[in-house]
């Protein structure tokens, strides 16, 4: 018998290389999307994280997470004098923006500044503050976290943090700042657009590749909640009518309950100042 040796034919190999040319296309395509895909999980994680370590803080005071406000007092009047006293006096309405409640965990050790930039943020005006100084803490004469840490999201580099939050600017939005609350509450989560609709907003971009406005919130419980396109999570009552509530405008005005996330840039006599990218 003549064993015969025969090569691969032109057609045979032309087969082979459209093969292996579409299965490097393929995962060409497929890798940014699984990376981009982990850095989402563990965007939730982070807020998770976040959202755990502030219920650390709770725990020593009946439940309630960390309010700037409340642990940055307002002057008490002893004998004709404003005295800061550690602990005590009213609560100053004028600390609870979005700088100071981050500021005041980082300076606790509930989590590290790192941890408040998301791994999706896109925005350069969010970036992670590699220098926050631990040594400014001084309750003594009012000093309670560092004020360099930034929250201002209109300016290159202002905002060291990715995260929005429910607003603690009023009684009604504070109620369920706390380690549990019944209804669909959200209290840390995703920036989204102005009122869920501005198409200009840069928010968009934090979701690459799905194509499409992609958010991530955790409740009171603990519990993480997706939400796409509608940015709506239940109904809500306005002007006695039921209404789905959008998680990015004040349905009920600055006073209301309903679900909001956003960033507070200031808290002043006349309101609040709030931020939106």
């Amino acid at each position: 018998m003549i064993n015969m040796r025969r090569g691969l034919g032109k057609i045979e190999i032309l087969v082979i290389l459209l093969i292996v040319g579409g299965v490097i296309a393929y995962i060409a395509v497929s890798l940014p999307r699984l990376r981009n895909a982990q850095r989402h999980n563990l965007d939730a994680l982070q807020l998770r994280g976040i959202h755990q370590s502030m219920l650390v803080f709770s725990r020593d005071f009946n439940g309630i997470m960390p309010i700037p406000g409340f642990i940055r007092r307002l002057p008490m009047l002893i004998d004709g004098k404003e005295i800061v006293v550690p602990g005590k006096g009213a609560m100053d309405e004028s600390q609870n923006t979005t700088a100071n409640l981050y500021s005041v965990c980082i300076m606790q050790n509930l989590f590290s500044p790192e941890l408040c930039v998301s791994p999706v943020e896109c925005s350069p005006n969010v970036v992670v503050d590699e220098d926050y100084d631990w040594d400014v803490y001084d309750p003594a004469i009012g000093v309670h976290w560092d004020d360099s840490f930034g929250a201002d999201l209109s300016i290159p580099n202002g905002s060291n943090v990715s995260y929005a939050h429910r607003p603690l600017f009023s009684n009604n939005f504070r109620e369920a700042w706390r380690d549990s609350f019944g209804g669909q509450s959200v209290l840390l989560g995703t920036r989204g657009p102005r009122d869920g609709q501005d198409p200009n907003s840069i928010t968009y971009q934090l979701h690459a590749p799905f194509d499409q406005w992609v958010g991530t919130f955790i409740g009171p419980d603990g519990s993480n909640m997706s939400l796409s396109t509608s940015m709506e999570c239940g109904q809500v009552e306005v002007d006695g009518q039921t209404i789905p509530d959008n998680i990015f405008r004040f349905d009920q005005g600055f006073e209301g309950s309903d679900n909001i996330i956003t960033f507070t840039k200031d808290v002043t006599p006349e309101g609040p100042v709030v931020l939106w990218d």
